[in-house]
């Protein structure tokens, strides 16, 4: 690799483990900071009970809590990483915020903190000399040093990889049906399963679409071997890598999505690699086609002899699922999986239980093939840990008790606290096999458990009783986890609170029906107080003067809000609301700012439930209006000091604000009205005679009990090794490292890839009213309109990034 650029020419700052990177306090301190979310107060007190017993804990080194969501952890700016107030020790962080985090200069090189570390966890956890390795290529770090002015590449490790998380195919078919079908030599793929209207996949979520596209690179990599080679290596080009890069050749950003075209009369050449691109966009259409000629493309006669109509599915249906609002999409995709319409999705692991109560999901296989030649290649789902950059001159002793934090964290027990709580299945096997022992005790005990309630209530067993608890309890038991917010409504483009745009009361309560203990007097009561609501995004389009909701970005990301809408100054001023502190790009965060007006962040499931308890007990005091007062003012201030809309429309902020508290107020009022039904309700024996078990004990006890059903399921499925033909559940496929390949720039690609195309609706709504010549009419000429719209959009990510003197290369030292 030829690296020319200087580092002042790619204008990049230089971070390093140098001494100034440390923290002075932090070299002999003896407290340890760990930020912990709320599923993982028991895996951190675990963690805690076993360093308690070390000799670092015996010399005086002590771990201290904070409180943080797992993201929340990780939103801090460079100079905030020496906060030991609010800022942990240790990042535990996602593939995509291991480079984010390098970046910022945030983490230490591990191997320069203490060069035993790694192979000592390695060594503890049982790994092979195969897993071992790509623990270590995904931990690494492959970036750019500066050397006399010239750039060098350079590789160093960051992070300790801990987990295995993966997408499966989820059916509402048995385990034998399921089989059955997969192996047909008519439905044994994934595009098979759509023209047959069995299935929908959320592709343009691009953690569930990047599997598709690097199935069809691996595809195609194969067939064009020697083109596809790099001649300085000898090694195989990985495309993936190739989707936003540095180009040698060119010396500048580039991108194998951008095609040849003019400009001001100029020939633009395309991206060396674009006609591999393209050939993988046409296996991409494969499964994305048919829906979008569905949802948009038949008219009304058409659609009604399609394989989806035929299956009581409406094209408003198919548009749903087409959205960007991905929260939308999957709900849409289980209403359906649950009512029979389709019989097929991919969900996350961290999805299966939601995937079983919400779409009737009876099994779960790894992912089959695309197409009879293409793979399904997921990203590689882990979490890791990095040490934070304060800790760079910590003393021996000090260096020492992080080893022996970190060993605690990768022991058995610890992964089987976290395991309980949020299904976080082990990378390495052998403790796979360690964990599968352990579980396979506690269920045992628990099945002697649940038999000796089934046996109080009269019944024979669990699934004896699951057709009463259906009819009597389940309904209320779904209340009483009821979430109604939503993120995005872009039905009406000229006003986000349009009532196109809104979420009706009614449209509400018609899902709240009488059923077992729950009368048609309950339902009017609980009715009469469900009102109107909004989603987020409308809301704060709407406090910040917007009239479209499609305005509401920043850094060309519909999640952030650019100093186009929000005011730099106030960006400044207000760094915890920040997203990108670079003055140039600076954005804040959607979550963020809805913390601060509404009092929660959407994405943070403990803050949400504080909320709720709040609001609750508001209602019961009679001050609900007093706090929906407060959240309209805090808003209107937000408005006048932040949005750079000089005029603030006060009536129309304050409405925007109560509409979406109304999300909050609507959930926070039907769950507190479920869990007093089930509160004061005994549940009733098999004769129709009170037992003398509360209904709030029985779903307590059958929650438990299902929960370990489900994580038992994400542990075989992750685990397996048997494919279909050989009776099992299939093997997990998965790219070898980080899905950014160590690129900074990546997070255009989610954007690009989503918002902007397979989940833009007004786009793919457009692409159907084009006649003559550019109609799409044809699989391979909406492929044609895909590969254009991506490369106008990546070849403006390419020239931004080229115009800012950025990079896609990590600057270390």
């Amino acid at each position: 690799m030829k690296l020319a650029a200087s580092a002042a020419a790619i204008g990049m700052p230089l971070f390093g483990f140098a001494a100034s990177c440390g923290n002075k306090a932090s070299e002999t301190n003896k407290e340890i900071v760990i930020a912990v979310d709320g599923v993982q107060k028991d895996f951190y007190n675990e963690v805690k009970a076993i360093f308690d017993k070390s000799e670092s804990a015996a010399k005086g080194f002590k771990i201290r809590f904070i409180e943080k969501d797992v993201f929340g952890a990780l939103d801090f700016d460079v100079a905030g990483a020496t906060d030991t107030k609010v800022v942990s020790d240790i990042f535990y962080a996602p593939q995509d915020r291991v480079t984010t985090l390098v970046q910022k200069g945030s983490v230490v090189p591990l191997d320069e903190f203490d060069s035993e570390l790694f192979t000592e966890v390695a060594k503890q956890l049982g790994a092979t000399t195969q897993e071992v390795e790509q623990m270590r290529s995904f931990g690494q770090i492959d970036g750019i040093k500066k050397v006399k002015n010239m750039i060098t590449p350079i590789t160093k490790l960051y992070a300790i990889r801990h987990n295995t998380e993966g997408i499966v195919l989820a059916s509402n078919k048995t385990e034998s049906e399921t089989r059955v079908e997969l192996t047909n030599a008519n439905t044994d793929t994934l595009a098979e399963l759509v023209k047959e209207g069995k299935a929908i996949f959320r592709i343009q979520d691009f953690w569930y679409g990047n599997g598709v596209l690097a199935g069809a690179f691996k595809q195609i990599q194969e067939k064009y071997a020697s083109e596809l080679t790099d001649e300085s290596t000898n090694t195989p080009v990985d495309l993936m890598k190739k989707i936003l890069y540095n180009s040698d050749e060119l010396a500048k950003a580039s991108s194998g999505f951008i095609q040849a075209s003019t400009a001001e009369g100029a020939e633009i050449p395309a991206d060396k690699y674009n006609k591999y691109f393209k050939e993988a966009l046409g296996i991409v259409s494969k499964i994305y086609y048919p829906l979008w000629e569905a949802a948009y493309k038949l008219n009304e006669a058409q659609f009604a002899e399609s394989v989806w109509a035929k299956k009581g599915i409406s094209q408003g249906d198919l548009k749903a699922v087409l959205s960007n609002d991905m929260g939308s999409v999957q709900n849409k995709i289980f209403e359906l999986m649950k009512n029979n319409k389709i019989n097929y999705a991919i969900v996350g692991t961290w999805d299966i239980q939601n995937a079983q109560q919400s779409g009737n999901a009876q099994s779960f296989f790894n992912v089959i093939n695309v197409t009879e030649e293409s793979s399904y290649l997921q990203a590689a789902g882990s979490w890791s840990y990095l040490i934070n950059i304060r800790n760079a001159n910590a003393s021996k002793d000090r260096r020492q008790a992080f080893k022996e934090l970190i060993k605690a964290i990768f022991t058995v027990d610890a992964y089987k606290k976290y395991f309980k709580k949020d299904s976080k299945v082990p990378f390495v096997r052998n403790i796979q096999a360690e964990l599968k022992k352990s579980i396979l005790r506690d269920n045992a005990e628990l099945d002697n458990e649940i038999q000796s309630l089934m046996t109080e209530l009269g019944y024979t067993n669990i699934d004896e009783y699951r057709v009463a608890f259906e009819k009597e309890l389940k309904t209320a038991q779904q209340y009483s986890n009821i979430s109604l917010s939503d993120w995005s409504t872009e039905n009406d483009h000229n006003d986000p609170l349009a009532e196109s745009n809104l979420k009706k009361a009614s449209s509400i309560t018609e899902t709240i029906t009488a059923s077992g203990i729950i009368t048609q007097d309950n339902v009017n009561e609980i009715s009469a107080k469900i009102k109107d609501q909004v989603a987020l995004r409308n809301a704060e389009a709407a406090i910040l003067g917007l009239s479209d909701v499609d305005r509401l970005t920043g850094d060309g990301q519909s999640w952030q809000l650019g100093k186009e809408i929000v005011k730099l100054e106030y960006m400044k001023s207000h760094p915890e609301l920040v997203q990108n502190s670079n003055e140039d790009t600076m954005t804040l965060h959607v979550r963020k700012v809805e913390k601060a007006i509404f009092g929660a962040n959407g994405d943070n499931s403990d803050e949400k439930d504080a909320l709720y308890d709040k609001i609750a007990q508001a209602n019961l005091n009679g001050t609900l209006n007093n706090l929906i007062d407060e959240v309209k003012n805090t808003a209107l201030e937000f408005a006048k000091q932040a949005s750079t809309n000089s005029n603030v429309d006060e009536e129309k902020v304050k409405k925007a604000a109560e509409l979406y508290f109304n999300s909050y107020v609507n959930t926070a009022l039907i769950r507190q009205w479920s869990k007093s039904l089930i509160e004061n309700n005994m549940a009733l024996k098999k004769d129709q005679t009170p037992s003398n078990i509360k209904v709030s004990q029985v779903i307590e006890k059958i929650a438990k009990y299902d929960k370990s059903l489900s994580v038992n399921v994400v542990l075989n499925v992750l685990t397996s090794t048997k494919s279909l033909q050989d009776n099992g559940i299939g093997i997990l496929e998965s790219q070898s490292g980080r899905i950014d390949g160590s690129n900074p720039q990546y997070g255009v690609v989610w954007g690009n890839w989503n918002d902007q195309t397979f989940g833009n609706k007004v786009w793919l709504e457009s692409l159907a009213g084009l006649s003559g010549d550019k109609e799409i009419n044809s699989i391979d000429k909406f492929t044609d309109a895909v590969a254009s719209k991506l490369s106008d959009l990546f070849s403006q990510s390419a020239n931004a990034i080229n115009e800012s003197n950025s990079s896609t290369n990590v600057v270390i030292n």
